[in-house]
């Protein structure tokens, strides 16, 4: 049985040097701290704050995140579609999530505000009533994709094919219109 750990602060630690249980963290605090390149498989977190940490290039299988939060926080080229699904929820805040997957995740809900998301993955993603705001979505692939009633506006490089996601109730920026409309080789002038 893994430990449990609960309402503990970690501060500027690199887990690559020091030593990081694999444990069952509850309710704890990780100020910048280096993850980046650890393997974070079959590690639990709740009601986390992680805070101007790396936790780039993780390993992720069957990693427990359940109401974590995220911010000014660096995590590229990770495979949130490996993580435990059971209650994921995570909420991005300024971070920089670039070369990313989260493939058929289930996620509605998920908060992406002011980050860069270039390159990332959303293929047959659950994003339903998720809030995407003030986000840089450069590359990022969106297909059979569920975006009901999802927040989108104001961000930049997005584009999505209407045809092959679910926008139904979903809100956009008019300056988003040339990404919505790519694919009909349309000129839209502001």
């Amino acid at each position: 049985m893994k430990p449990y750990i609960t309402d503990k602060n970690f501060t500027q630690k690199d887990f690559n040097t020091t030593s990081f249980s694999r444990a069952d963290y509850e309710s704890c605090t990780f100020t910048e701290c280096n993850f980046a390149g650890f393997d974070l498989s079959e590690y639990g977190f709740e009601d986390c704050i992680f805070i101007r940490c790396d936790l780039s290039n993780t390993t992720l299988i069957n990693t427990s995140f359940k109401n974590i939060e995220f911010k000014s926080f660096k995590l590229i080229g990770n495979h949130f579609d490996d993580c435990n699904p059971f209650l994921l929820e995570f909420r991005f805040e300024s971070c920089i999530l670039d070369y990313s997957s989260y493939f058929k995740l289930r996620i509605p809900k998920t908060r992406f505000i002011d980050s860069s998301i270039v390159e990332t993955d959303f293929s047959e993603t659950d994003l339903s009533e998720a809030i995407i705001n003030n986000c840089n979505l450069k590359g990022a692939m969106f297909g059979n994709t569920n975006l009901f009633n999802a927040d989108l506006r104001n961000n930049i490089n997005l584009e999505i094919d209407p045809e092959s996601n679910q926008i139904s109730g979903a809100s956009f920026s008019t300056g988003n219109l040339p990404g919505l409309l790519g694919k009909y080789n349309l000129k839209i002038e502001p």
